[in-house]
């Protein structure tokens, strides 16, 4: 079977998947003081896979490549809008998770234990990697919007984001419907935990 390459941007769980394999080989650059005052004669991938803010790197990794993956319907209409790539050539795929399934109920017991929660308490879960980035406004906005009572909201994220949102939030009274966790051991355990994943999109 011919080889694969590809290139990214941020390494995520679905590069990590794909690299598994013996048939997909990662293009490296060249790193360093002088790379770019050198002409490159870096190869072109077969697939560059992008995600998060497109700047002069990402549209000429995305013109450069035979195939293009986004992961939103709005970074791949950015993208069209930014270059003259054809949109068969764009294709989305949306984040995911990878994780090891154990029983819903027992793992909520166990994440409600650990962080002093009413197990009774359905729980709306958002996480993310930049949380400002990913919605977190809209995110808490629409927590707030809720009527209903039986609900905690649960930010995780690491404690540097955190931090500045609870400073942000520190004039309103949350407590009763959000909760703020930090640098969580176990992400995984707040996906299978949670009732309902929510990841603002537009």
């Amino acid at each position: 079977m011919k080889p694969v390459s590809i290139s990214y941007k941020s390494k995520t769980n679905l590069i990590t998947e794909l690299l598994k394999q013996e048939n997909i080989k990662t293009i490296e650059e060249k790193k360093g003081l002088f790379s770019k005052f050198v002409s490159s004669s870096k190869e072109n991938s077969d697939i560059y896979f992008h995600s998060g803010t497109i700047d002069e790197k990402a549209i000429e990794s995305s013109q450069k490549a035979k195939a293009v993956i986004v992961n939103s319907a709005t970074l791949k209409e950015e993208l069209l809008s930014k270059t003259d790539i054809d949109s068969s050539n764009i294709e989305v795929i949306y984040p995911s998770i990878n994780i090891d399934y154990e029983k819903p109920k027992t793992v909520k017991q166990r994440v409600c234990e650990k962080l002093e929660i009413d197990s009774k308490k359905r729980i709306i879960l958002f996480t993310a990697n930049n949380i400002k980035a990913s919605g977190v406004k809209e995110f808490i906005e629409t927590i707030f919007s809720l009527n209903e009572e039986n609900f905690i909201g649960v930010i995780a994220g690491d404690s540097k984001q955190i931090y500045n949102l609870k400073f942000q939030l520190s004039k309103f009274s949350y407590s009763d419907k959000l909760l703020l966790v930090e640098d969580y051991e176990d992400i995984n355990e707040l996906y299978l935990a949670a009732d309902i994943f929510l990841l603002p999109t537009y």
